[in-house]
C-alpha cells in the first residue's frame, strides 16, 4: 500500500490523492498496479486517472498493447496554483461586479417566533452605537417579559445609547425615569394603545416586531430606506409634543 497524505486542500479527491501518490511511488504502471498499490479497485482507478489527466497532473502511453500512467512531478501543483490565481485575478472584478449589484438590492428576512426577537437583538449589540426605536413599550413588555429586561442590561453593557419614541403606559413612564443611568433619551408621543410593534433602527437595518399573537419580526436591511426613516423619527423627536404624565387622583 502506498503511503498516506491528504491532498484534498490542492483540490484532489482523496480517490485523485492515493491514485497520484501511489504513481509517484511507482514511477510508471498500469491501472492494475495502481490498483494494487493504492487499494483502489481497478474498476474506478481507469476513472480517477482519467480526471487526473484532466488536472494535467497524470500522462499516459501505449506500451506492448497496454496503457502505462506516470505521475507529473508534485511541482505541477505550484504551476496549476499560480495559474488558478492568474485566472481569478481577472475574473474577480467581474464577480465583484455581480456582487455589489446584487448587495444593493434590501435584503429582507422575516420569522414568526421569538427567534427574530433574539436575532435582531444579537445583531444590535454586535454592530450598533446606537439605536432608534419607536413603538409600544409596555406592549414588548407584556409579550416578553423574559426577554427585553435582559436584553436592556446587555445594552447597557456594551454602552450602546439610545432614543426612544413611546406610547403611553407604565412601563414607558418608567424607563423615562430611569433614562439617565439608562444611555437613553425617551419621549412619550403616542396614546397608549396607538401601535403595538415596536421598532428598532441601527446603521442600515430596521428590525420591526409585532409582539402580540405570534410575535413575528421582520428584519430589513438597506441604507436609503432605513435613512428615510431616520428622518421620519428626528422629524416625529423635534416636532411633535410629548403627552404629558396623568397627574393622580386625590386619594389615589
Amino acid at each position: 500500500m502506498s503511503r498516506t497524505i491528504d491532498l484534498q486542500p490542492l483540490g484532489l479527491t482523496v480517490k485523485e490523492g492515493k491514485v497520484y501518490v501511489a504513481l509517484l511511488e511507482l514511477g510508471s504502471a498500469t491501472a492494475l498496479e495502481i490498483s494494487k498499490k493504492s487499494g483502489i479497485p481497478k474498476s474506478s482507478v481507469h476513472d480517477t486517472v482519467g480526471m487526473l489527466v484532466r488536472k494535467s497532473l497524470v500522462s499516459s502511453y501505449a506500451k506492448k498493447n497496454r496503457k502505462i500512467f506516470s505521475a507529473a512531478p508534485p511541482q505541477t501543483f505550484v504551476e496549476r496554483m499560480k495559474s488558478e490565481e492568474a485566472h481569478l485575478r481577472e475574473v474577480l472584478p467581474q464577480l465583484v461586479a455581480i456582487n455589489n449589484a446584487r448587495s444593493n438590492k434590501p435584503k429582507v428576512r422575516f420569522y414568526d417566533d421569538k427567534i427574530g426577537i433574539e436575532t435582531a437583538a444579537q445583531e444590535f449589540i454586535k454592530e450598533a452605537d446606537e439605536l432608534y426605536s419607536f413603538g409600544n413599550v409596555d406592549a414588548a413588555f407584556r409579550g416578553f417579559p423574559e426577554f427585553f429586561p435582559k436584553f436592556t442590561k446587555e445594552r447597557i453593557a456594551t454602552k450602546i445609547i439610545v432614543r426612544a419614541l413611546a406610547s403611553d403606559g407604565p412601563v414607558a413612564r418608567e424607563f423615562k425615569k430611569e433614562d439617565p443611568r439608562s444611555l437613553r433619551r425617551t419621549k412619550i408621543v403616542l396614546d397608549a394603545e396607538a401601535v403595538s410593534p415596536t421598532a428598532w433602527m441601527w446603521n442600515d437595518k430596521i428590525a420591526i416586531f409585532n409582539t402580540r399573537g405570534l410575535a413575528s419580526t421582520v428584519i430589513l436591511e438597506d441604507r436609503e430606506v432605513v435613512e428615510l426613516f431616520k428622518a421620519f423619527f428626528q422629524l416625529i423627536w423635534e416636532h411633535v409634543p410629548e403627552i404629558p404624565s396623568t397627574p393622580a387622583k386625590p386619594g389615589m
